[in-house]
């Protein structure tokens, strides 16, 4: 079977369109930059989810660790009584959820830079 040229331009046309919807895809879906952590309300601080780290939260309600690993967030450690946070799974810049840690007063949500 022998490709005639309207079955080439066709082809091309695709993988060029293709091609321009993924780059708007990147370009516009934007990774989440920014891990969020508030604290009893107030901002705690902003990390960058590109950064490996390591966050240790200490308030006056308990200690949270937060870890920050190939672009995912994850709390990694909390003396709360439940566990209910360490036991989430982690955030990536794609999920549009959040870890809660009621005893500690605490939320880390992902944002746009």
């Amino acid at each position: 079977m022998k490709l005639k040229k309207h079955d080439i331009i066709l082809i091309l046309a695709v993988l060029v369109i293709a091609a321009a919807a993924l780059m708007v895809n990147f370009y516009i879906h934007k990774t989440g930059d920014i891990v969020k952590v508030t604290l009893d309300g107030e901002v705690y601080g902003t990390y960058e989810l590109g950064r490996d780290q390591t966050i240790q939260i200490d308030s006056k309600n308990g200690s949270n660790t937060l870890t920050i690993k190939d672009g995912r967030a994850d709390m990694t450690d909390a003396d709360c009584p439940d566990q209910i946070c360490v036991k989430e799974s982690p955030l990536e810049d794609d999920t549009p959820r959040t870890i809660v840690c009621l005893p500690h007063k605490l939320i880390v949500e992902i944002k746009q830079k």
